[in-house]
């Protein structure tokens, strides 16, 4: 499906991938606590995750092989799993100039 999109003129679109389970930030916020361990709030943390996959499936026929409360444990496993890729990217400048006017509420 990335390849496909990557076929698409698609500059400058977004597509969200998403199992339509929408819920509200508590109950995904219950999900990803099941995996993880807790940490301080940034400021200006979203308080409600809504994602639309729509678009991506509607222009890609896509559809979630699983619903997030069955797959998100594979993507905090895949994050562990591949510690020296992330931490690689976390210590760019980009990045942390990103991360540091994102955890303090400036926005662009």
């Amino acid at each position: 499906m990335i390849v496909e999109t990557l076929h698409w003129s698609v500059i400058d679109f977004v597509f969200n991938a998403s199992d339509l389970g929408g819920g509200d930030r508590i109950e995904i916020s219950i999900t990803v606590a099941e995996h993880t361990t807790h940490i301080s709030d940034r400021p200006g943390a979203d308080t409600r995750y809504a994602v639309n996959g729509d678009k991506l499936r509607s222009q890609f026929t896509w559809a979630p092989a699983l619903p997030i409360d069955q797959s998100l444990g594979d993507v905090v496993e895949w994050y562990l799993e591949h510690k020296d890729w992330w931490l690689k990217i976390k210590g760019r400048r980009e990045f942390q100039d990103h991360y540091q006017k994102q955890s303090s509420g400036q926005w662009y």
